[in-house]
């Protein structure tokens, strides 16, 4: 059964996606709390596949929190489920993060997101290679996708819409031109 640490500082948040959630009780062990020093005492007792969290939490923001999972248990899969946030906390989340959900957050998409991330970990068995993909900082790029951007950015007649469209469909290509 795979474990999953949920971590707010909203206690009617929490409650939601328990609710949200209360189907997949038989599928994972789940844990619910409240804050960052919460989710590190958690840490403490014992090992997540999955933690997500916030990013705007007083105290410890998310992105210090994931940080610390990242040093922690690295082969931990990082999730930022969260509201707005600023360009600055954005762009030091984009390392520490594997996949971003916007609040509020359909039921079906976080658990797609989920069952997704378990599929892929269980797909690495060999634990160096899994060790090693859940290290990675930053997504990479699709070679073809550069390769096409790259293109279009020698073309006299290119525009930023075409190439903004190249560069929407890849994920790392996103995350690094933010």
């Amino acid at each position: 059964m795979k474990s999953i640490l949920f971590v707010d500082d909203e206690p009617n948040v929490l409650s939601a996606l328990r609710r949200m959630l209360r189907s997949m009780r038989s599928e994972w062990d789940m844990l619910f709390v409240n804050g960052g020093k919460a989710a590190l005492d958690a840490l403490e007792e014992r090992d997540f596949d999955i933690v997500v969290s916030d990013l705007r939490m007083p105290q410890m923001d998310g992105v210090a929190l994931l940080q610390e999972v990242r040093k922690r248990s690295p082969r931990t899969v990082r999730i930022s489920l969260s509201g707005y946030s600023d360009k600055e906390m954005a762009l030091r989340a984009v390392s520490e993060i594997h996949q971003f959900l916007s609040k509020p957050c359909e039921a079906e998409q976080l658990i797609t997101t989920l069952e997704r991330a378990i599929a892929l970990s269980n797909l690495l068995s060999d634990e160096r290679l899994k060790g090693l993909v859940s290290q990675m900082r930053t997504v990479p790029s699709l070679p073809a996708l550069h390769d096409e951007v790259m293109r279009q950015l020698d073309a006299p007649d290119s525009s930023l819409r075409v190439i903004g469209k190249a560069m929407s469909q890849d994920g790392g290509m996103s995350s690094k031109a933010l």
